[in-house]
């Protein structure tokens, strides 16, 4: 879905036909951490629980924004449907494969990587206005300037 202003955004993506301005929605970051091992330490995860509001909001941009956006056929990771078997299996009788993982790729993932992306995907033709948006999603949808 592409968005051509802030009112159809607050009105189609998140529901809230009442709200007038971006600046009325209020985002509290009340990420939960908690870590696993790993090889060379321990990793941290950051997540919210499904009560909080700002999980509601993330959702709803990722279900009705982002979920229609396409990605390579090649990306098999953290895609609904998709597994490790999905990707070996056009592979099968070949030789070689290679398989390529993103180090940290949350971790690795950028304000500016976001920014970057909506920017394809927010279409409004005031710029003031589109910066406003493109300001709030990512804020909504990182965590310390980076994808949680």
């Amino acid at each position: 879905m592409k968005i051509y202003s802030i009112e159809f955004f607050c009105k189609n993506v998140l529901s809230m036909d009442n709200i007038k301005s971006i600046d009325d929605i209020k985002i509290d970051k009340n990420y939960k951490h908690y870590s696993i091992p790993k090889k060379n330490g321990t990793r941290t995860i950051s997540y919210l629980e499904k009560t909080e509001s700002l999980y509601k909001i993330q959702n709803d941009i990722t279900n009705k924004i982002l979920f229609d956006e396409p990605i390579p056929i090649c990306v098999k990771g953290f895609v609904k449907q998709e597994s490790y078997r999905s990707y070996l299996l056009p592979h099968v009788g070949n030789n070689y494969f290679l398989r390529i993982d993103i180090k940290d790729f949350f971790g690795s993932t950028n304000r500016e990587h976001v920014i970057k992306m909506l920017d394809s995907i927010v279409l409004i033709s005031n710029k003031k206005e589109k910066e406003i948006l493109i300001s709030f999603l990512s804020d909504v949808l990182t965590l310390n300037d980076c994808l949680p």
